[in-house]
């Protein structure tokens, strides 16, 4: 029961990633079909506000679903998120100005919560299953509760790990799905046409089909976690009087969810400390030292991230200094072999990481190799040939970008740990609620800063420069971005993440 529980929780990061990403294709073409005036050069601002808006309704929303998922528990929080997210993709689909766009996409980040509780449920999910392992063990004794310690730690790391490593199946799926299915009248209308199909809404509504797929994944992974995935918080409050979430609290196997519940909650206090009668307040949860410096070098990478998936198809689409204004197809398909890549290695390479450096070491190598070279970018323009973009510049990019990702899900994955490991249980959801909310602020004001930035340097010209017979201006652009690193790896080292209270005490004494 536990791994089919893993295997929903899965699917809900995987449709997380869906939702944050399959926006990228398109974002700089639909700003153009809804802003006439607006040229492929002008689009960065734009499409970076979608990104920004969907971060703002985060950020505003994410304490006060962590609140809610530490009161009435994780998985109500998470299937109501799942519907909201379906109902507010769709929403997306059909806007037809840019102002909707941008509160559609707000909405959709305000009511998406799942970051946050899926990364609380991976940590008491992974508990459950390691105590299920040890009750195998009939002849376990009690001289091996240190071992069982340390197999307790190493499950986890696999664990969150694992369903860390779904955003990566996402971003495969996504850039490919809403570059197939974004404006199919301007590549398949012979075929739709032929197939009888009416397309006067897809005139209208040119990239609707990709929300629509994003609709249909929500609900189905709110079906999932209803029948799969138990309550693990000990003693969720009753959600007042109203049946329909009795019934997401209770689902189908009401009692076997409050056993397993229970089963959770004493498992991960053995491991911990007892609940604090403490409220989960940003107060009490920013006091704690290595929790607080853990959030802070989550929002400073999540930051780092955003900036760096921002800047990409900015980059493809420009038809300047870029790489000569790719279609939403071809972009999707670069980031659809990224993601390939980094679904085929993102699992075994954590897994070996953490296994060899620890995971402070895993924190310091996706500082480096999951942002540093990001500043190679521009050398693609160097496999072109006269007739443009050809396999070879597509080829380059995907693995450089796949290499990138997986050694930024990396750091995420060994973030998450360490800082579920410094609150007891009934302050997970909210410090992951927090997190959520400064990474969601982080995030809406990195995309504008990188739009700006981007514009400013693939349509500057200074002076004619050049480097390895380039224009210097996306050197310049990419080269500030990759510089972002440095300053990163700085301050984990200084932060001294992987001390020993840090990562092999839950909580500071």
């Amino acid at each position: 029961m536990t791994q089919r529980a893993i295997v929903a929780l899965c699917s809900v990061t995987l449709v997380q990633a869906y939702l944050l990403v399959n926006v990228l294709p398109y974002s700089a073409y639909l700003v153009i079909h809804l802003c006439k005036n607006v040229t492929v050069e002008e689009a960065g601002p734009y499409a970076a506000s979608l990104a920004t808006s969907f971060m703002l309704g985060r950020t505003i929303s994410a304490q006060f679903w962590g609140n809610l998922a530490d009161v009435y528990g994780r998985r109500l929080v998470l299937i109501l998120s799942l519907i909201g997210s379906g109902l507010a993709s769709l929403w997306f689909g059909f806007a037809s100005t840019y102002r909707s766009c941008l509160l559609a996409r707000g909405m959709l980040g305000a009511v998406n919560s799942t970051v946050g509780v899926t990364k609380t449920l991976a940590t008491e999910l992974a508990r459950k299953l390691s105590d299920d392992a040890e009750q195998l063990d009939a002849s376990r004794s009690a001289n091996t509760s240190s071992a069982n310690s340390r197999s307790q730690d190493a499950v986890e790391t696999r664990v969150v790990g694992l369903v860390v490593s779904m955003r990566a199946w996402g971003f495969l799926i996504a850039p490919a799905c809403a570059g197939f299915l974004s404006d199919p009248l301007k590549t398949r209308e012979d075929l739709l046409i032929n197939a009888q199909v009416d397309t006067r809404t897809l005139v209208m509504y040119p990239y609707l089909l990709p929300n629509l797929f994003g609709f249909i994944l929500c609900f189905s992974s709110a079906i999932a976690v209803y029948c799969e995935i138990a309550e693990t918080l000990p003693n969720p409050k009753p959600f007042g009087g109203c049946i329909v979430p009795r019934i997401l609290c209770g689902g189908i196997r009401e009692s076997s969810i409050a056993s397993a519940s229970n089963k959770t909650y004493q498992s991960i206090e053995t491991h911990s400390e007892a609940t604090t009668q403490q409220p989960p307040t940003v107060a009490s949860i920013w006091s704690r030292r290595d929790t607080r410096r853990n959030l802070i070098a989550y929002w400073m990478f999540s930051a780092i991230q955003i900036i760096i998936d921002e800047a990409f198809p900015l980059y493809c689409v420009a038809t300047k200094n870029g790489l000569g204004g790719l279609s939403e197809n071809q972009i999707g398909r670069i980031l659809s072999l990224s993601g390939f890549i980094f679904a085929l290695l993102q699992f075994r390479a954590y897994t070996w990481m953490t296994n060899k450096f620890g995971l402070f070491g895993s924190l310091r190598l996706g500082c480096l190799v999951g942002i540093v070279p990001v500043s190679l970018t521009p050398a693609a323009s160097l496999f072109e040939a006269e007739s443009g973009v050809n396999c070879y510049s597509i080829v380059y990019l995907s693995v450089l970008m796949g290499i990138i990702k997986v050694f930024q899900s990396a750091f995420f994955s060994s973030i998450t740990v360490m800082a579920n490991r410094t609150v007891p249980v009934d302050m997970r959801s909210t410090m992951n609620g927090i997190g959520g909310s400064g990474a969601g602020m982080s995030k809406a004001v990195a995309p504008v800063l990188v739009g700006l930035w981007m514009s400013r340097w693939l349509s500057a010209d200074p002076a004619g420069a050049t480097f390895l017979n380039l224009p210097v201006g996306p050197w310049i652009a990419y080269a500030g971005i990759g510089a972002l690193g440095l300053p990163m790896l700085h301050y984990v080292k200084s932060c001294e993440l992987a001390s020993a209270h840090g990562i092999n005490l839950l909580v500071e004494t």
